[in-house]
């Protein structure tokens, strides 16, 4: 791995790109504990009405952020290859 002292504009682009990582993770595992939550209420009572709206509706809101934020990732990534290339010149 190459050993040198990156750009403060580097830094926050490599920041940035770990945050959304962190978020996203972050709400994935909020999703699988309102799953299991949800699943539970199901359970205890035995009827598939309001909690199952509202499963659909998390699962909706994950997929719509997924296409949001995998973009930025991508061309995260892209940016990174960029400055690479432009270091080389």
């Amino acid at each position: 791995m190459e050993n040198r002292n990156y750009s403060q504009q580097e830094y926050e682009s490599a920041k940035k790109s770990v945050q959304e990582i962190h978020n996203f993770y972050l709400i994935v595992f909020v999703y699988v504990v309102m799953m299991f939550y949800l699943h539970w209420l199901d359970l205890r009572d035995g009827s598939y009405d309001w909690a199952y709206w509202v499963a659909i509706g998390f699962t909706a809101s994950l997929i719509w952020f997924a296409v949001e934020m995998l973009p930025f990732r991508w061309k995260e990534k892209l940016i990174q290859k960029e400055l690479k290339k432009q270091l080389k010149k």
